[in-house]
């Protein structure tokens, strides 16, 4: 597994040297052999955390050393415990996870056991899979130190169990969690300053962030504005150039209405050859929709009916009606006549 903890030791030069192959990512455990730890049977009033912890600070009174770190491994009745005293290496060395060698060995469920460690011999009595004895030799022990370990250890044993074992290599264990932290260490990662400089981290690094939102924003709403700005001008162009369209619309649709280009010019002749005879002049004359309307003063002594008559007999104009409105004034009403138009007939290849 890509997780699994790598296990070390230091060899007598102070090198680092794994106890196998080492694993991607996998936390680093520092193996202290069995030489500089300590291992006593304690005894708890209670499986509670109070409890545990009057155990440490009793082994924190009678501890060889002032810098001995203990590790309390619970038996599975919660009632005893196996305290192991441990010299932790100094921070310039290792400042991670440290694990006693007999804890990190593969551990046996009953009976007596001769290890190979690190360095020298561990004797090891196992009941019920909980270690309840352990003793370093620097070598080989005699049956005389083996037998003095074993009744020391106060298990009922046959007597050919006080016999010493052959020498064991216990591999080390695989099963170790992936992650585990010391309480001091933990105490030193969650100290005031590092939660400060965390948060300061963190804080800045949400700062940073929303101050980059915030200017991609003020952007964002920069382009909106500028393209709202070229909407608003192209849209004011497009209704000009709509009204515009709209006035020339207008225009064309009234130089239509007036109907024939040249009906306005036959109706004007034909008006005069009409008025030539009367001495009328022209105050007004309004043409729309080709409906005539003429305003006239002068002499109003005319034959209206006559009149009318000559009117509608010109090519340019008919339903036109008479009105005398006032003294000297004549108003004159018709409807234009479009002029004919004529195209020219079409020839043949053969001539006339």
């Amino acid at each position: 597994m890509y997780f699994t903890p790598h296990l070390f030791h230091l060899d007598n030069t102070g090198q680092k040297q794994s106890l196998h192959t080492p694993q991607i990512w996998g936390q680093d455990v520092y193996i202290l052999p069995r030489s500089k730890c300590s291992f006593r049977r304690v005894t708890l009033s209670s499986r509670k955390k109070n409890a545990r912890d009057a155990v440490q600070l009793r082994l924190k009174k009678e501890a060889i050393s002032a810098n001995s770190k203990f590790r309390l491994v619970l038996d599975h009745s919660g009632r005893k415990a196996g305290a192991w005293e441990c010299q932790t290496p100094p921070a310039s060395v290792h400042k991670g996870r440290v694990l006693p060698e007999s804890l990190a060995r593969e551990p046996l469920n009953n009976g007596a056991r001769a290890v190979q460690c690190l360095e020298g011999i561990e004797g090891q009595v196992w009941q019920d899979g909980n270690l309840n004895a352990s003793r370093w030799w620097p070598d080989l022990p005699s049956q005389v130190q083996w037998t003095a370990f074993m009744r020391a250890a106060q298990v009922e044993l046959e007597t050919q169990d006080i016999t010493r074992p052959e020498i064991s290599n216990i591999p080390f264990r695989s099963n170790l969690p992936l992650l585990e932290f010391e309480q001091d260490r933990l105490a030193e990662i969650f100290s005031p300053l590092h939660l400060a400089v965390v948060s300061a981290l963190v804080l800045g690094g949400i700062g940073a962030f929303l101050s980059g939102e915030y200017l991609r924003n003020i952007s964002a709403l920069q382009m909106t504005l500028k393209d709202k700005t070229e909407l608003s001008a192209t849209a004011e162009q497009i209704l000009s150039q709509r009204r515009r369209a709209l006035g020339n619309m207008a225009h064309a649709q009234q130089h239509h209405a007036l109907g024939h280009q040249g009906a306005l010019v036959l109706m004007l002749k034909d008006m005069a050859d009409v008025l030539e005879e009367n001495e009328l002049q022209i105050e007004r004359l309004r043409l729309r929709d080709q409906q005539l309307e003429l305003n006239l003063t002068g002499d109003i002594d005319i034959s209206v009916p006559d009149m009318v008559s000559r009117l509608e007999a010109t090519s340019s104009l008919h339903n036109a009606n008479i009105a005398l409105e006032r003294q000297q004034l004549i108003t004159i009403r018709a409807q234009m006549t479009p002029p004919r138009v004529f195209s020219p007939k079409s020839t043949s290849g053969n001539g006339p």
